[in-house]
């Protein structure tokens, strides 16, 4: 909800030219310019993209722990059937 408030907000602003001088105008007098902007917009990326790469990494452990518990349980049931099997040696 709230992000789409924001993105309706954005768009209207920028597509009005009187909100886009407002905005640029009291950026200007709070001394921000476009690379301050630039540089805060980078830092709030990086933490969210810092989050996602923790996420995958922990997703991606659990898939690699869990694809090596199937493989040791396959080679174990594996064994208990070799073991259980009679063997037949053939001679040529």
């Amino acid at each position: 909800m709230v992000r789409q408030d924001a993105r309706r907000t954005a768009s209207d602003r920028r597509n009005d030219q009187k909100a886009t001088i407002e905005i640029e105008t009291r950026l200007t007098r709070g001394g921000f310019d476009q690379i301050d902007i630039n540089a805060e917009v980078i830092v709030r990326a990086r933490e969210l993209f810092a989050m996602f790469d923790q996420l995958t990494q922990s997703a991606q452990s659990r898939r690699i722990a869990l694809l090596r518990e199937v493989s040791v349980n396959a080679l174990l049931q594996s064994l208990s059937n070799a073991s259980n099997s009679p063997q037949t040696f053939l001679k040529a």
